[in-house]
């Protein structure tokens, strides 16, 4: 890949998450994290992909239906803690993975959610909306 397009893929990637929806998520342990809302296929593709910093705690992939798409942090550009979800906010499994990864990276089960965040930073538990 080339300079110039990387440097694109960055710039499409900064548009893209301007066009995220932002929103405040509770862990069950009382911890608030402010996230993206990856909620268009568009989105969900690009990730977090480019990224060398996030200014916000993480994105949450949301699926309107349970699925089993695996995951790859194949342009990601940090080490990433993973974590899935059921459609009620359960945690099913969390794992860290290293920038660049390109092995598909599954869940146990269905899920409907996904976080993603910096290594070393996604606390265990179920997670819920905040509402205010």
């Amino acid at each position: 890949m080339t300079w110039q397009s990387e440097m694109a893929d960055i710039c499409e990637t900064a548009r893209l998450l301007s066009s995220c929806n932002v929103a405040e998520i509770e862990f069950d342990n009382g911890v608030f994290f402010e996230v993206y809302f990856a909620m268009s296929s568009e989105q969900r593709k690009k990730g977090l992909g480019w990224l060398q910093h996030l200014d916000l705690s993480g994105m949450l992939f949301c699926y309107d239906y349970p699925t089993v798409v695996p995951f790859t942090a194949k342009n990601v550009l940090m080490d990433l803690d993973i974590a899935w979800y059921n459609s009620s906010g359960s945690q099913l499994d969390k794992r860290t993975v290293k920038a660049g990864d390109v092995n598909p990276i599954c869940s146990p089960g269905f899920f409907s959610y996904v976080l993603e965040t910096p290594a070393g930073s996604l606390p265990d538990g179920n997670i819920r909306l905040r509402k205010d």
